[in-house]
């Protein structure tokens, strides 16, 4: 049963986190969360649906074995359906989808802790060391065999363990299990082999600029490459009637391009050749001096054009950062095709990282830093629960650059539409002040202009009205004029009421604070506390607060329901339940929040998302088990007061966690790869043995207190507050911070604690 469990939790975990791209795939970014969180209540249905088949002790094995049956049986049929029917506009489709296989999961975990109450804390070790090794697995094979054959080998996986589970039995018994697992190798090598299932559609949205590539009449696309990883899924379109350019994207958006080029920088390809006057991401480097082309960075190189642009202008150190690993390895194996920008230049270097991480750890100062077409708003969470938001445009990043600039040097932003652009100011008007700069003066360090894509420059030193009257003259050269404008000493289109408010921020009349009040769009600036800077939306998003909504409701339903099971145990009263319902319910939600809220701060710790979230979750997953493992010592009535200590310990650890990690995190920053990932195990391991402690114990009192009939209902319960915790910390995130979303998930260990310390029972 252990064996079983573990292969079973490790299936379960793969496939979450398939699911995960898949959806980023068809869907957009907003709607991945949700449709997540809306499949993720299927473990907490599920647990409600066991609770109501507990008719007879004897059916607990039918039960399981059918539940594991058609939970192998529904992730192909769930696969074949997203990749063969074409794009279904109505997510609740892919949420429904999603749910059904996650709901026969969680009948069936909780059904086993019914069976086996008394070994919870063993069966809890194996199902979160399961869990460790699954998101283990999903790295290597998502990025080996891609998000459809990595959900058919999570297929594989738990029909393995359905033969553990039915191993102590006859051999007859073993035929079902045997068969699906012989079917479902069959189905994954046939797939790797003739591809029956293909790529999912990328889906026909706005956001989706891949699917807007296809679909152009006028320049049209076809996908040629597709490598797949966890930190996404990344294309490569061809344009049909457009050969000089090809388009990289990652979930079917974030378009980047990579131009066709000869390789000879000073007489370069027509389309190349023509960038310094069509794009104006070249433009402040028309003014540079020969000494302030010693060196740029450029955060987010995608399919190279910044690096272009750099060699063009005559950078002679060219470092080019790029969060994306399979993006890379695509230019690189392209070089035929774009001159060899990322291979065949000595002052061309390419580092695989995340950018505002490589910032804080490098050493070197630049003469230009750039971001060009910033994409950080798509779904890198790797489970799904977070809207997850980089740290490269916040008020603490412009600080950072600012440091790396030499005293010349130059932040160059080409962003994507006007609020963007708003926000920019805002936030770099935030940062200067806090070094001692007010808004009038530093409004002397700025100038932006654009109206599809406005460009922000932000220089270490302020400009001279003689500078700025040369990139007036060459911005109206070049037909860049239009839209937002906004130049020191000068009043261009100031009949335009954004310019106008730039203006009186310049003047001092006013300061940047009044206009962000003024707005109907929220333009605040934004911090690494809650780095949320593609939200426009003042409050809450409406898509979080429908989760909210949603989350609320479902979870407190289903807490309510064990009172009316009261009259089903018959000895008990319905009071004799509230503890075990709180005890699950926060368990879950402190759980998630805490889960959602500390993967962020180690993101910025030791770089690539996919790198951070991996060593975090196992490393968490590892100590819970442990800690679970150690729980199977209590015994007796000492294990709700033991729940009540170590839930107070949890509490009391996530604040010192709260407090401190930014500080050991500053202090740690520089150091090597290696030694940062062993810091952040040896922080995260302590805390997950704390953290595996609560729950395995929770199920062992329920079955002393005879009260072991409820077990599946609270599992249910645990799973619904679990996906209101993810939504909670983003809801706290967005309204508060990170910290905050932390102390929430304190509070809720140190009501625990306090709640199973207060009891002479114990």
């Amino acid at each position: 049963m252990i064996i079983g469990v573990f292969l079973f939790s490790a299936s379960l975990l793969l496939l979450e986190i398939t699911f995960t791209r898949l959806s980023s795939v068809i869907l957009s970014y907003h709607y991945v969360f949700l449709v997540l969180s809306t499949a993720m209540f299927g473990l907490g249905m599920g647990g409600l649906a066991a609770y109501y088949l507990a008719d007879k002790p004897e059916n607990d094995n039918k039960y399981l074995t059918a539940s594991c049956a058609l939970f192998v049986i529904l992730i192909p049929i769930s696969i074949i359906l997203m990749a063969w029917l074409p794009y279904i506009s109505n997510i609740f489709f892919y949420a429904f989808l999603m749910f059904v296989p996650f709901f026969f999961a969680g009948v069936l975990l909780a059904v086993i802790f019914r069976l086996y109450p008394e070994e919870s804390s063993r069966l809890y070790a194996a199902d979160i060391f399961g869990a460790a090794a699954g998101v283990a697995a999903a790295f290597f094979l998502l990025r080996k065999f891609g998000g459809i054959n990595s959900a058919l080998f999570a297929s594989i996986t738990a029909s393995i363990a359905l033969i553990f589970f039915k191993s102590p039995h006859p051999p007859r018994k073993i035929i079902l299990p045997a068969f699906l697992t012989g079917i479902t190798i069959f189905v994954f090598i046939i797939n790797l082999s003739f591809q029956l299932a293909k790529e999912v559609p990328v889906g026909d949205d706005l956001i989706k600029d891949l699917n807007r590539l296809i679909a152009d009449p006028e320049k049209g696309g076809e996908i040629i490459e597709t490598r797949w990883s966890a930190f996404g899924r990344t294309d490569l379109a061809r344009h049909i009637k457009e050969t000089d350019v090809m388009t990289l994207f990652v979930d079917g958006t974030a378009g980047t391009p990579m131009y066709r080029f000869n390789g000879d920088i000073k007489n370069p390809d027509s389309i190349v050749k023509e960038m310094p006057n069509t794009f104006p991401g070249y433009f402040p480097f028309l003014f540079l001096k020969d000494s302030e082309k010693e060196s740029a960075l450029i955060i987010g190189s995608g399919g190279g054009r910044d690096v272009l642009i750099a060699l063009m202008a005559g950078i002679r150190e060219i470092t080019a950062v790029e969060v994306n690993r399979e993006l890379v390895d695509i230019v690189k194996d392209y070089s035929k095709y774009n001159g060899g920008i990322y291979t065949n230049y000595s002052n061309v270097n390419i580092v695989v990282d995340e950018g505002r991480s490589f910032v804080k750890r490098s050493n070197h100062k630049y003469n230009s830093i750039i971001l060009t077409l910033p994409v950080t708003k798509s779904s890198r969470s790797i489970e799904g629960f977070a809207l997850t938001e980089s740290f490269l445009l916040t008020e603490e990043s412009v600080i950072d650059y600012l440091g790396h600039m030499k005293d010349d040097g130059q932040l160059i932003v080409l962003m994507h539409n006007k609020m963007m652009a708003l926000r920019m100011v805002s936030l770099s008007l935030s940062a200067m002040k806090k070094i001692g700069i007010d808004n009038a003066s530093a409004m002397r360090h700025i100038y932006l202009f654009g109206d599809k894509l406005p460009l922000f420059v932000l220089r270490k030193k302020a400009f001279t009205e003689d500078e700025i009257r040369l990139r007036i003259a060459e911005m109206q050269r070049l037909g860049f004029g239009d839209g937002i404008v906004f130049m020191p000493y000068n009043k261009i289109n100031a009949h335009d009421s954004v310019n106008k408010a730039l203006l009186l921020i310049a003047d001092g009349a006013v300061s940047i604070e009044k206009i962000v009040k003024a707005t109907d769009k929220d333009i605040s600036a934004v911090t690494d506390e809650s780095p949320f800077f593609y939200k426009f939306e003042k409050g809450l998003p409406d898509n979080v607060l429908l989760l909210l909504y949603l989350s609320i409701i479902l979870s407190i339903l289903i807490a309510v329901l064990p009172f009316i099971a009261a009259k089903k145990g018959g000895r008990n009263s319905r009071a004799d339940f509230l503890r075990p319902v709180l005890l699950f319910l926060l368990l879950g939600a402190g759980f998630m929040i805490l889960e959602v809220s500390l993967i962020q701060r180690f993101i910025l710790f030791l770089g690539s998302p996919v790198v951070s979230m991996s060593v975090f979750l196992v490393t968490l997953f590892i100590g819970m088990s442990i800690g679970s493992f150690y729980s199977n010592r209590f015994s007796g009535n000492e294990i709700g007061y033991k729940i009540g200590i170590f839930s107070l310990m949890i509490g009391a650890a996530i604040i010192l966690y709260s407090v401190l990690l930014s500080y050991l995190f500053g202090f740690l920053i520089g150091y090597e790869f290696i030694v940062k990932v062993i810091a952040a195990a040896m922080l995260v391991l302590p805390l997950g043995f704390l953290l595996g402690i609560p729950f395995p114990s929770g199920i062992r009192l329920l079955k002393q207190k005879e009260k072991g009939f409820l077990i599946p209902w609270m599992w249910g319960i645990n799973g619904a507050a679990s996906v209101l915790g993810s939504v909670l910390a983003v809801a706290a995130a967005i309204i508060a911070g990170f910290t905050s979303a932390q102390f929430i998930s304190a509070g809720c260990y140190l009501f625990i604690g306090f709640l199973y310390l207060n009891r002479t029972d114990n």
